[in-house]
């Protein structure tokens, strides 16, 4: 009988871990990981995974990532992935008051940063329509192409 019916939880589990991905190599679905590494001397080393799903908070995982980054090593900078470009989690590493990087999600905002010229830093403000939006250096550069991109 569990042959024909798989048990309901542990497949509901597993399954909602998985999330549709950019296809790569024929591959559309994945388990999705927010990891947190260190460099040191050159080397990479992963401290902590955090598994996401569909649900998952971004600025929680940025929150719980830093928590742990901050108890094993000093932040000198931090470099963040573009989906964690969010007013929320923008916020979350400027109350560190940690140095960071972060490439910007092309808006329409920032694409207009874009045209007005490169290489220069704004003071960009991001989530103009919220209450409380936030302020940071806006880096524009170009790429090998002679593109303008932002970070």
């Amino acid at each position: 009988m569990s042959s024909e019916h798989p048990n309901p939880t542990v497949r509901f589990d597993r399954l909602a871990m998985v999330l549709r991905v950019k296809p790569k190599d024929g591959t559309t679905k994945a388990f999705v990981l927010a990891t947190l590494y260190a460099i040191v001397d050159g080397e990479r080393f992963t401290l902590r995974a955090i598994p996401v799903d569909s649900l998952s908070n971004k600025e929680e995982i940025i929150e719980e990532l830093l928590d742990y980054a901050e108890k094993m090593v000093d932040i000198g900078t931090l470099y963040v992935d573009r989906e964690f470009f969010t007013v929320d989690c923008i916020k979350a590493v400027k109350k560190r008051k940690v140095k960071f990087l972060m490439p910007a999600i092309k808006n329409d905002r920032v694409k207009e940063e874009i045209e007005e010229g490169n290489p220069r830093v704004v003071d960009f403000e991001y989530g103009v329509k919220r209450k409380e939006p936030v302020n940071f250096n806006l880096g524009i550069v170009e790429n090998d192409d002679g593109e303008g991109v932002s970070s």
